[in-house]
């Protein structure tokens, strides 16, 4: 199960709350919401409720996070992850 939540800011930031397992599926709806956004927004990934991450989900959030998006939350697992995905 996959949860996607956006909440733009008053200073045109948004903020991307992500739920559950981010499988290949998830990770086609998060970049679908992306490009809705548009590049030019700052962008934050809250993976604090993130309970898996598949390979192509940890290549596409440090992707984001290499083009400038920011990450808050996840635990020491999805954190170790995504460390992985930046060897």
């Amino acid at each position: 199960m996959f949860k996607l939540t956006t909440a733009k800011q008053e200073s045109g930031d948004v903020e991307i709350r992500l739920e559950g397992r981010l499988d290949d599926s998830a990770v086609a709806a998060l970049s679908q919401t992306l490009e809705q956004i548009g590049v030019h927004a700052r962008v934050t990934l809250d993976l604090a409720n993130v309970t898996a991450l598949s390979d192509a989900a940890r290549r596409f959030v440090s992707a984001v996070r290499g083009r400038g998006g920011k990450i808050k939350g996840g635990s020491l697992y999805i954190t170790k992850l995504l460390g992985e995905a930046q060897s």
